[in-house]
């Protein structure tokens, strides 16, 4: 299990030396306890606030796996009869991937 969120980017820009450069950007929960520092030389901003997302976004992304399984278990001839059901299940089994990518199964 992750810790809950929600995560929140943090910066030290304002300060200099080698902080800056070793830590410039990280991401804690809302209790202040660190989840991630993020280095980088390009894009650290913007790899820092993708991490801050991801609780929200597995959250979301769950909601919308069981709105699927809802949909192909109330309409079971979806999946073969309609080019659209093949697409509903190709996006459930990507989204399988990412869901158990994001609980490290």
């Amino acid at each position: 299990m992750h810790t809950k969120g929600p995560w929140n980017v943090r910066s030290n820009i304002e300060k200099s030396g080698d902080d800056y450069w070793r830590y410039p950007f990280w991401v804690d929960a809302s209790h202040g306890l660190p989840i991630a520092d993020v280095r980088g030389v390009s894009d650290t901003e913007a790899n820092a606030h993708l991490i801050a997302a991801a609780p929200d976004m597995l959250e979301a992304l769950e909601g919308s796996y069981k709105t699927i399984q809802l949909l192909l278990s109330s309409a079971p001839g979806i999946e073969i009869g309609m080019g659209l059901g093949l697409e509903i299940v190709g996006t459930k089994e990507g989204m399988t991937k990412a869901i158990r990518k994001a609980k490290g199964e």
